[in-house]
């Protein structure tokens, strides 16, 4: 794990969810270790961000950085493996020419046909998930769950319409399930009695946990999601997928919406008011986006664990942290490098 008092600046990290379209977020956190520059305090992460959060934690305190980018790449490796099990996979030549966009398969009319007539409990009734498989080899959770990274980990409560916010010390496989479970593909996974589906509806990612739980100052915040969208959807296959990306942003635009309005609640008060309003006064947002990468790609192709397009994501990633790294590197710990009217 990285120590503090190294010249490393203490972060806690943000990561959004968004099923393949994740592993843009292990390209990034692949630089972040590698770069070396920051130390993580804690994680938040929605699905593929809670999958990306909870392996990266578990890796850095069973072997430090190198351990951690070790076991990212075993994880995406391991779900572009249960991808090719799909008979719903697109070939090469559905996405010719258009850049790993699935939108138009067949594989992607067949799989919406069948979930829109069954549901994952006639489609699989006995809830095999080969994913639980995946993260119990990859993550240790009971050095996880000891270990000094704070982890927070949304899923959705069927019954209340509510999120609920596992810890560290609740991290299973069945917490990671719970967050990236889709409605339509998987039955709910029950935790104490109660139903849950993807933590992406309710908080993706969960953003006022870091600020009343953690001790750093920055925030970064890595968004899959396009949240800009340069035309108005005509086709209703867009119309769909543009009803889709603005649900799971709404989450994340809610809480940066209440933090700028505490922020301005609490202005710059010196030290009036308790830990929460320095908490508020002091905090420093940053933001890595991937929205010109993912907007080409559709929404299906987030479902579609396909190695090529997992490859692609990861080195697009890599590369905007280091450009990211490059510019603002030295600003964290000293100021905001995010807007949040931007996001």
């Amino acid at each position: 794990m990285l120590l503090p008092g190294l010249g490393r600046k203490r972060v806690a990290l943000a990561l959004q969810g968004g099923g393949v379209h994740g592993a843009f977020t292990w390209g990034v956190l692949d630089r972040l270790l590698e770069d070396g520059q920051i130390e993580i305090e804690a994680a938040s992460g929605t699905s593929a961000g809670a999958l990306n959060a909870a392996v990266l934690a578990s890796g850095l305190a069973e072997g430090g950085p190198e351990r951690a980018r070790e076991r990212l790449q075993e994880l995406w490796e391991g779900i572009a493996a249960i991808g090719n099990l799909s008979p719903f996979r697109p070939t090469p030549l559905d996405s010719l020419g258009a850049s790993w966009n699935s939108d138009w398969a067949p594989g992607t009319f067949a799989l919406e046909f069948l979930t829109r007539l069954l549901s994952p409990y006639q489609l699989n009734p006995f809830a095999i998930n080969p994913l639980r498989q995946l993260v119990e080899r990859i993550v240790d959770f009971e050095r996880l769950r000891n270990s000094p990274i704070k982890l927070f980990v949304p899923a959705t409560n069927i019954r209340t319409g509510r999120p609920r916010v596992f810890t560290t010390a609740e991290m299973n496989a069945d917490t990671l399930l719970a967050s990236a479970c889709l409605p339509s593909l998987n039955q709910p996974v029950e935790i104490d009695g109660e139903h849950y589906w993807d933590g992406g509806f309710t908080a993706n990612p969960a953003l006022l946990p870091l600020i009343s739980n953690c001790d750093s100052d920055d925030i970064l915040v890595v968004q899959i999601t396009p949240a800009r969208e340069p035309d108005v959807p005509m086709t209703a296959r867009d119309i769909q997928g543009r009803i889709s990306r603005i649900i799971f942003n709404a989450p994340l635009h809610r809480e940066l919406e209440t933090i700028a309005w505490m922020q301005e609640v609490v202005g710059d008060g010196g030290s009036n008011g308790g830990p929460l309003a320095q908490r508020l006064r002091q905090l420093r947002l940053h933001h890595i986006d991937g929205n010109d990468i993912m907007r080409p790609l559709g929404t299906a192709s987030a479902l579609h664990a396909d190695w090529s397009l997992i490859s692609h994501l990861h080195g697009q990633g890599n590369a905007r942290a280091a450009e990211w790294m490059a510019e603002n590197g030295a600003r964290i710990g000293s100021e905001s490098t995010a807007v949040l009217h931007h996001f």
